[in-house]
């Protein structure tokens, strides 16, 4: 899955973990658009920390303690978690305008989310009513 100018995807996500459903991807592109026209400012970009994940990974993860569950929307390739700690740290506004973004969309149908600031991301899922790929 390549990265786009509004996101990058963390170098610790094991390549063959880069993938996301069409769906997920789409709703991926959409939130990095909508944010990088709200904050303006070209040198941002949204930082993709988890993709795709495997059962036993999931496991592995919940074993240690982090809030996750073996059937994940990641291990059905549509979720996806967006790195929030350093903008809450470093630039609020850039990270009101990401809250600004999924908040609606997840008004309108399109994602589930979770917060997760213990972890220092947000977890962002396709609503399955929402698409169908």
């Amino acid at each position: 899955m390549s990265a786009t100018n509004n996101y990058r995807i963390s170098t610790l996500t094991p390549e063959d973990f880069n993938v996301l459903r069409l769906s997920a991807k789409y709703l991926l592109d959409t939130i990095a658009s909508r944010w990088r026209v709200i904050i303006s400012n070209p040198e941002r970009f949204l930082v993709i920390t988890s993709l795709a994940r495997t059962v036993s990974y999931q496991t592995e993860l919940q074993e240690r303690g982090y809030p996750t569950v073996v059937d994940s929307t990641h291990t059905k390739l549509a979720a996806f978690d967006i790195f929030t700690a350093w903008f809450v740290q470093h630039d609020q506004a850039a990270f009101d305008a990401l809250l600004e973004v999924v908040t609606e969309l997840q008004e309108s149908g399109d994602l589930n989310l979770i917060m997760e600031p213990t972890v220092g991301v947000i977890h962002i899922c396709v609503n399955p009513t929402a698409f169908n790929n």
